[in-house]
């Protein structure tokens, strides 16, 4: 089930750490992360296609930087330039975060791609 919130879950530390992942502990100090939540839109930073994988079909990996400096790994879907100014919305599908891109921007500002045809 893919759930979509302005906000999405993260862990977060009393040293001011803050993650994006599951561990119990903080790896910077070793005291327990409480839950936290910050805004469900960043900014992509680089993205990469991953090809060979145990299901036989590529996905796309991205980094996603959340507020609070929060830096997540996520299953990149939709359209995105890759060039690190990307704006997209994480979700979190069973446990896993997911960032959807919305259209480039292309052609002036229109949010479509061009139609064949159109330079």
């Amino acid at each position: 089930m893919m759930l979509t919130s302005r906000f999405v879950s993260i862990r977060s530390c009393a040293c001011g750490a803050r993650f994006a992942h599951r561990d119990d502990a903080c790896p910077q100090c070793g005291r327990q992360l409480c839950p936290a939540r910050v805004r469900s839109v960043g900014r992509l930073l680089c993205e990469t296609t991953v090809r060979v994988n145990p299901t036989g079909h590529p996905f796309r990996l991205g980094l996603v930087r959340l507020a609070k400096g929060v830096t997540a790994l996520c299953i990149v879907s939709g359209l995105t330039r890759g060039s690190g100014y990307d704006r997209v919305r994480i979700v979190t599908k069973d446990g896993v975060f997911h960032a959807i891109g919305a259209a480039a921007r292309v052609n002036g500002g229109s949010r479509r791609p061009p139609a064949s045809g159109e330079d």
